[in-house]
């Protein structure tokens, strides 16, 4: 809460002759986080290791059953 010392809308000057006068440039803050602790963070992860055969299907029963009724539409089809 402002006190009513200071208003509210900072943003506003009741002097005209301030308006449109140059501003100097701002001072480039400094990041909380060195880049270099950011690269170091988002490094790609190695790849996760698959084993070549697997002995159960992605999709599951109900799967292969919508893979088998769009195989038999497809072929009244054509």
């Amino acid at each position: 809460m402002s006190s009513p010392e200071q208003p509210v809308q900072q943003d506003y000057c009741p002097d005209p002759a301030r308006y449109g006068r140059p501003m100097r440039p701002l001072e480039r803050s400094r990041p909380e986080v060195p880049v270099e602790r950011l690269l170091e963070a988002t490094a790609p992860e190695p790849q996760y290791p698959f084993d070549d055969e697997t002995d159960m299907s992605v999709g599951g029963g109900l799967a292969e059953l919508t893979d088998w009724v769009f195989d038999k539409i497809e072929w009244i089809l054509s």
